[in-house]
């Protein structure tokens, strides 16, 4: 599957964004569909998460951290559970603070350091993406 490679490769230049994760989760809900891989909506909903929390680092770098301080994540992922968790674990990093769960629909934090942020999420990016590759080889 071609778009692996094309994040990957923007992931390797430091070019991606989060319009190109939201992207190909769209994508692989199609291949997935078409039987073309053999993923899960699992991982679409995985792409997705990672799309959101890339979009909230993109707009903190904007210049606008409070655009989307308090943001409704409905628009970009399905799962919230996923939210949820790797917001967790970035917690547990000291990635970000200030996380908020009580209000309904919307997701709060706070973003401590801007490259170590990035770096974890094309971590995860990553990781997933060559896991995807292995299942394209089947």
């Amino acid at each position: 599957m071609q778009e692996i490679n094309n994040i990957i490769d923007k992931i390797s230049d430091n070019s991606l964004k989060s319009s190109d994760l939201i992207e190909f989760s769209e994508t692989l809900f199609d291949k997935i569909n078409q039987g073309e891989i053999q993923a899960s909506k699992d991982d679409v909903q995985w792409f997705q998460t990672y799309g959101f929390i890339l979009k909230k680092l993109e707009i903190f770098e904007e210049g606008n951290p409070d655009d989307m301080k308090g943001s409704d994540w409905r628009s970009y992922i399905d799962d919230f559970s996923k939210l949820r968790s790797l917001a967790a674990d970035m917690e547990d990093k000291n990635l970000i603070e200030n996380v908020v769960w009580h209000v309904q629909d919307i997701s709060l934090f706070d973003i401590k350091n801007l490259e170590l942020y990035k770096e974890y999420v094309y971590f995860r990016t990553r990781n997933h993406l060559e896991k995807l590759k292995t299942l394209t080889r089947l």
